[in-house]
């Protein structure tokens, strides 16, 4: 299990697991409590922003996080005039970006953010799209920020999980979205691969595609599905099978590459000195083994399905089982879940 470190002992190895502890933000705004996945230790970090309170950060699976400053702090959402950059962990360097216009409204919360480049240059994209709603914002680098909202179908909830009089139709919405080679790619469904475009000729309107893939097995039950840029060169799939309705194990866990040259899903068990880590809200991100003090071709699982609370895992892909590295219980008025944050350029 994880132990405390001095703050000022060494600088922390990154990747880290960001965590919200009760009452942490009112005793201390100026620290955070991380827990670094090299040496499997609890640090304290100082927070970027500690000064104003309504800052919101939205780590990438590049490593950059974005960062925004509201004009009015006490409004929930983000208006004309808040600031935004993307922000280095590491060394506090950042990258401005264009404030928020007029029209953006981008909200405060249950948001995800990606990059179409690993290390971001003018004209590379910064995409936020909503967890809850079929809503995206984007902005390039030295432009400008623009909302769109998009149309990728619906589904029908159970009346047992939706009763009379809440409406059973519900609006699909981006849930895992990974960058190759500058371009954005979803799982539309077991079959389609959903694609996001933007062209610089008409850089307000993104165009959503689709690939026809054929579908891949998988275990009977709930499974978890994360999509995984490995080195923004190969976009990967890593499925978590669920035996019924436990939560707690054992898992069925399988990893596919695109094969886009024939468009399908290839199951493999070597992904060679990556080390793959996913997080609540189906965020995927992947990092160098050896630059990062990792196990290679390995995934780092951070299971939040749980009602008593979120335990990260190390799970070898030729399946020799799940290794418990660390636990967090869940607490009362902090909705936060442990985030993942990666170094630049891993």
């Amino acid at each position: 299990m994880p132990e405390n470190s001095n703050p000022a002992s060494s600088p922390v190895p990154y990747p880290v697991l960001v965590i919200v502890q009760p009452g942490s933000w009112e005793c201390d705004p100026t620290k955070q409590t991380v827990f670094s996945l090299p040496d499997r230790q609890l640090h304290y970090i100082a927070t970027p922003e500690p000064t104003n309170r309504k800052t919101s950060y939205f780590p990438t699976p590049q490593g950059w996080v974005l960062v925004v400053v509201p004009a009015d702090p006490s409004s929930s959402w983000w208006w004309s005039g808040s600031t935004t950059y993307l922000l280095n962990p590491e060394d506090r360097s950042r990258i401005e970006l264009p404030p928020l216009g007029d029209n953006d409204e981008l909200p405060a919360t249950k948001c995800r953010c990606v990059l179409s480049d690993r290390v971001p240059v003018p004209g590379s994209v910064v995409l936020v799209f909503d967890l809850q709603s079929p809503a995206m914002w984007h902005c390039r680098v030295g432009g400008r920020w623009f909302r769109h909202d998009y149309d990728i179908g619906s589904y029908e909830l159970s009346e047992e999980y939706c009763p009379p009089p809440c409406p059973r139709t519900r609006k699909k919405n981006l849930l895992d979205v990974a960058a190759v080679d500058g371009r954005f790619f979803f799982v539309e469904s077991d079959d389609v691969l959903g694609t996001v475009d933007f062209f610089e000729h008409d850089d307000q309107r993104p165009r959503l595609g689709v690939i026809a893939v054929p579908g891949v097995d998988f275990a009977e039950g709930f499974t978890a599905t994360y999509l995984v840029d490995s080195g923004g060169r190969e976009l990967l799939m890593v499925r978590i099978g669920f035996q019924g309705l436990s939560v707690d194990g054992p898992w069925d866990l399988r990893v596919y590459r695109m094969d886009f040259a024939s468009a399908v899903w290839r199951r493999t068990e070597d992904v060679g000195d990556r080390a793959l880590l996913l997080g609540d809200e189906n965020f995927a991100a992947s990092c160098s083994a050896s630059g990062c003090g990792l196990r290679a071709n390995c995934v780092y699982w951070m299971n939040c399905f749980g009602e008593g609370g979120s335990i990260l895992y190390a799970m070898d892909l030729h399946g020799s089982g799940a290794e418990e590295l660390m636990r967090r219980g869940n607490s009362p008025g902090v909705p936060p879940r442990p985030f993942w944050v990666l170094p630049i350029g891993s």
